[in-house]
Protein backbone atom coordinates (compact mmCIF):
# COMPACT_ATOMS: atom_id res chain seq x y z
CA UNK A 1 0.00 0.00 0.00
CA UNK A 2 1.55 3.34 -1.02
CA UNK A 3 -0.49 5.85 1.06
CA UNK A 4 -0.97 6.82 4.08
CA UNK A 5 -4.26 5.29 6.29
CA UNK A 6 -5.04 5.85 10.00
CA UNK A 7 -4.07 2.04 11.22
CA UNK A 8 -1.33 2.66 13.54
CA UNK A 9 0.52 -0.41 12.37
CA UNK A 10 1.17 1.94 8.60
CA UNK A 11 4.70 3.95 8.95
CA UNK A 12 5.28 6.52 6.10
CA UNK A 13 8.74 7.91 6.11
CA UNK A 14 8.66 8.28 2.32
CA UNK A 15 7.73 7.20 -1.16
CA UNK A 16 9.62 3.97 -1.08
CA UNK A 17 8.96 3.08 2.08
CA UNK A 18 5.30 3.47 2.59
CA UNK A 19 3.31 0.13 3.26
CA UNK A 20 1.13 -0.66 5.95
CA UNK A 21 1.04 -4.34 7.47
CA UNK A 22 -2.15 -6.50 6.89
CA UNK A 23 -4.27 -8.05 9.38
CA UNK A 24 -3.37 -11.83 8.88
CA UNK A 25 -0.21 -11.08 6.82
CA UNK A 26 2.77 -13.24 6.74
CA UNK A 27 5.48 -11.66 8.45
CA UNK A 28 7.69 -14.85 8.94
CA UNK A 29 8.02 -18.72 8.18
CA UNK A 30 10.52 -20.35 10.89
CA UNK A 31 12.69 -23.60 10.49
CA UNK A 32 14.88 -24.34 13.07
CA UNK A 33 16.30 -26.83 15.86
CA UNK A 34 16.68 -26.22 19.37
CA UNK A 35 20.73 -26.96 19.95
CA UNK A 36 22.27 -26.19 23.40
CA UNK A 37 20.33 -27.34 26.68
CA UNK A 38 20.67 -25.83 30.24
CA UNK A 39 18.87 -29.18 31.11
CA UNK A 40 15.39 -29.45 32.65
CA UNK A 41 15.69 -28.66 36.40
CA UNK A 42 12.54 -28.75 38.64
CA UNK A 43 10.85 -25.28 39.79
CA UNK A 44 7.68 -24.09 41.79
CA UNK A 45 5.23 -24.70 38.47
CA UNK A 46 7.12 -27.93 36.95
CA UNK A 47 10.28 -28.07 34.79
CA UNK A 48 12.46 -25.76 33.35
CA UNK A 49 15.41 -25.38 30.95
CA UNK A 50 16.40 -22.77 28.85
CA UNK A 51 17.30 -23.61 25.10
CA UNK A 52 19.41 -22.06 22.20
CA UNK A 53 17.55 -21.59 19.28
CA UNK A 54 18.93 -21.40 15.11
CA UNK A 55 16.37 -20.95 12.76
CA UNK A 56 16.10 -20.14 9.48
CA UNK A 57 12.78 -17.39 7.82
CA UNK A 58 12.10 -19.52 4.71
CA UNK A 59 9.11 -17.52 4.08
CA UNK A 60 7.90 -13.77 4.11
CA UNK A 61 10.03 -10.71 3.84
CA UNK A 62 12.67 -11.95 5.91
CA UNK A 63 12.81 -15.15 3.96
CA UNK A 64 16.99 -15.84 3.82
CA UNK A 65 18.03 -14.48 7.45
CA UNK A 66 19.24 -16.48 10.32
CA UNK A 67 17.27 -16.51 13.53
CA UNK A 68 19.39 -17.06 16.47
CA UNK A 69 18.44 -17.32 20.83
CA UNK A 70 17.14 -18.47 23.50
CA UNK A 71 13.75 -19.75 24.82
CA UNK A 72 12.68 -20.66 28.23
CA UNK A 73 10.38 -23.68 28.63
CA UNK A 74 8.28 -24.30 31.59
CA UNK A 75 6.33 -27.73 31.82
CA UNK A 76 3.71 -28.01 33.92
CA UNK A 77 2.37 -31.10 35.61
CA UNK A 78 -0.79 -31.08 33.42
CA UNK A 79 1.75 -31.05 30.32
CA UNK A 80 0.52 -27.68 29.45
CA UNK A 81 4.63 -26.25 28.36
CA UNK A 82 5.16 -21.93 28.70
CA UNK A 83 7.68 -21.08 26.12
CA UNK A 84 9.09 -17.22 26.41
CA UNK A 85 12.23 -16.40 24.23
CA UNK A 86 14.17 -13.82 22.31
CA UNK A 87 15.64 -14.07 18.59
CA UNK A 88 17.23 -11.76 17.21
CA UNK A 89 18.94 -11.20 13.54
CA UNK A 90 21.40 -9.42 12.33
CA UNK A 91 22.88 -8.48 8.26
CA UNK A 92 23.11 -5.84 6.13
CA UNK A 93 19.47 -6.02 5.72
CA UNK A 94 18.38 -5.41 9.15
CA UNK A 95 18.51 -6.33 12.14
CA UNK A 96 15.32 -8.23 14.02
CA UNK A 97 14.22 -9.11 17.61
CA UNK A 98 10.78 -11.63 18.43
CA UNK A 99 9.81 -11.42 22.17
CA UNK A 100 7.80 -14.52 21.93
CA UNK A 101 5.50 -15.71 25.31
CA UNK A 102 3.40 -18.83 24.26
CA UNK A 103 2.02 -22.25 25.01
CA UNK A 104 2.98 -25.97 23.62
CA UNK A 105 0.17 -28.43 24.84
CA UNK A 106 0.58 -32.24 24.38
CA UNK A 107 -0.31 -33.69 20.95
CA UNK A 108 -3.67 -36.05 20.94
CA UNK A 109 -3.44 -39.25 22.42
CA UNK A 110 -0.03 -38.54 24.37
CA UNK A 111 0.73 -39.62 27.71
CA UNK A 112 2.43 -36.59 29.00
CA UNK A 113 5.63 -37.31 31.68
CA UNK A 114 5.54 -36.38 35.41
CA UNK A 115 7.97 -33.74 35.92
CA UNK A 116 9.49 -36.88 38.39
CA UNK A 117 10.21 -39.24 35.16
CA UNK A 118 11.23 -35.92 33.25
CA UNK A 119 14.26 -35.25 35.98
CA UNK A 120 15.56 -38.70 36.54
CA UNK A 121 19.11 -38.76 34.22
CA UNK A 122 18.86 -40.25 31.07
CA UNK A 123 15.08 -39.34 30.28
CA UNK A 124 13.88 -39.10 26.61
CA UNK A 125 10.92 -36.89 25.31
CA UNK A 126 8.31 -38.57 22.85
CA UNK A 127 9.15 -38.30 19.61
CA UNK A 128 5.99 -36.48 18.73
CA UNK A 129 5.07 -32.63 17.00
CA UNK A 130 3.58 -30.07 19.54
CA UNK A 131 1.45 -27.84 18.82
CA UNK A 132 2.92 -24.81 19.55
CA UNK A 133 0.51 -20.94 19.73
CA UNK A 134 1.45 -18.19 21.02
CA UNK A 135 2.15 -14.26 20.64
CA UNK A 136 5.37 -12.17 19.11
CA UNK A 137 6.12 -7.96 19.62
CA UNK A 138 8.25 -8.03 16.14
CA UNK A 139 11.21 -5.13 16.36
CA UNK A 140 13.01 -4.51 13.61
CA UNK A 141 15.37 -1.53 11.80
CA UNK A 142 14.48 -2.43 8.08
CA UNK A 143 14.94 1.11 6.34
CA UNK A 144 12.34 -0.92 3.76
CA UNK A 145 10.13 -2.05 6.17
CA UNK A 146 9.04 0.69 9.10
CA UNK A 147 5.98 -0.66 9.40
CA UNK A 148 6.90 -4.02 10.75
CA UNK A 149 8.67 -2.21 14.18
CA UNK A 150 6.14 -2.87 16.97
CA UNK A 151 3.75 -5.52 15.22
CA UNK A 152 2.00 -7.85 17.41
CA UNK A 153 1.73 -11.25 15.83
CA UNK A 154 0.23 -14.40 16.26
CA UNK A 155 2.47 -17.77 16.43
CA UNK A 156 1.01 -21.10 15.88
CA UNK A 157 3.75 -24.30 14.58
CA UNK A 158 4.54 -27.21 16.20
CA UNK A 159 7.92 -28.14 18.08
CA UNK A 160 9.62 -31.98 18.71
CA UNK A 161 11.22 -31.56 22.32
CA UNK A 162 13.16 -34.82 21.46
CA UNK A 163 14.69 -34.00 17.99
CA UNK A 164 14.36 -30.20 18.62
CA UNK A 165 13.37 -29.12 15.24
CA UNK A 166 10.24 -26.84 15.06
CA UNK A 167 8.18 -24.76 12.16
CA UNK A 168 6.48 -21.79 13.22
CA UNK A 169 4.65 -18.99 11.35
CA UNK A 170 4.34 -15.33 12.56
CA UNK A 171 1.31 -13.67 11.13
CA UNK A 172 -0.19 -9.94 12.10
CA UNK A 173 -2.84 -9.28 14.52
Amino acid sequence: MDVMTSDPRSVATGPATRRAVEHGGLICRIEGELKGSSGFSRCSEGMRAVHTLEASVVGGPYAGEKLTGLDEFTIRPDGTVRMAGAQTSSSGRLSLALQLLGSITPAAGLEWPSPQAMARPGYEFPDADLPLRGTALLRATDEDRPDLDGVTATIEGWLNFESGELEVEARVV
